[in-house]
C-alpha cells in the first residue's frame, strides 16, 4: 500500500496553509514507512473540517499497512484534476486525485502489475477550481495573458484587437489602466485574456505585433 501526500504540505513538521489541494494525511519525512514509526501522531489540514490531528486508530492502521510514501506536487496534481475534468468528466479534488497523479508521474512503479486507483471526492472550492482550469489551458496553449503599451488616443485600441482578430484569437477578457504611475503621460496599459489555438499561434501573433511596433509581454500567471 502506498501512501501519496501533497508536496506544499511538507514544511520542517508543521502544516503547510498554502495549498489549494487539502491532504488527507501529512506525514515527514514522506519516503518510506518507518517515517511513520518515528512519529507518536499524524497532522491533518482540510480546509472542510476543524479536525487537526488523525485518531490514534487511525494512525495504527496507517504505521501497520502503508508501505511507502511518495511526494506530488500542486502543479502535477492540478494537472490531473484538468485532465479528469477534461477527459473523463469527473470533478474530482485534489486528495481524491492524489493516487492517479503519483502514477501518471512515476513516482510508483507500476509496470506488470495489476493495479487499483481509488479516485474518489469532489470536494472542491470553485474558486480554486478556476484557477486549475486557467492555469491548465495556458500550459496547454489554450490561453494566453498578454500586456500591451498604447498611446492613449482614440482608435487605437480598435486597430490593435483587429490585429489579434485577424489571427484567430478571440478576445475574452479587457482591462485598460489608464491611471497609473508606472505609464508615461497619455499612455495606457492593456490586459488581454486570449482563448488561441496553440503555442505556434501566440508566437505569431506576438512576432506580429512587435514587428509592428507594438510594446506586448506575455503575462505569468
Amino acid at each position: 500500500i502506498i501512501g501519496t501526500q501533497a508536496a506544499a504540505h511538507i514544511n520542517c513538521g508543521h502544516v503547510a496553509h498554502t495549498s489549494i489541494h487539502p491532504p488527507s494525511i501529512y506525514a515527514a519525512p514522506p519516503n518510506t514507512a518507518a517515517a511513520l514509526e518515528q512519529r507518536n501522531t499524524l497532522s491533518i489540514m482540510n480546509m472542510a473540517s476543524p479536525a487537526k490531528n488523525v485518531c490514534k486508530k487511525t494512525f495504527d492502521i496507517t504505521k501497520k499497512y502503508v508501505d511507502e510514501l511518495v511526494v506530488v506536487n500542486d502543479e502535477e496534481i492540478a494537472s490531473v484534476i484538468l485532465m479528469l475534468l477534461d477527459r473523463s468528466k469527473l470533478m474530482v479534488e485534489g486528495a481524491g486525485a492524489l493516487s492517479l497523479t503519483a502514477a501518471l508521474y512515476g513516482k510508483i512503479s507500476l509496470q506488470g502489475l495489476k493495479t487499483a486507483l481509488i479516485i474518489s471526492g469532489g470536494n472542491i472550492v470553485m474558486s480554486s477550481l478556476t484557477r486549475i482550469i486557467e492555469r491548465g489551458l495556458i500550459k496547454a496553449g489554450r490561453q494566453v495573458n498578454i500586456v500591451v503599451n498604447l498611446p492613449d488616443a482614440p482608435g487605437v485600441l480598435s486597430i490593435l484587437t483587429g490585429i489579434i482578430g485577424s489571427f484567430g484569437a478571440n478576445i475574452i477578457n479587457i482591462k485598460q489602466q489608464h491611471e497609473s504611475f508606472e505609464l508615461p503621460f497619455r499612455q495606457t496599459k492593456i490586459d488581454f485574456t486570449l482563448e488561441v489555438n496553440g503555442f505556434e499561434q501566440i508566437d505569431a501573433l506576438l512576432k506580429d505585433l512587435r514587428s509592428k511596433g507594438y510594446d506586448v509581454e506575455v503575462k505569468s500567471t
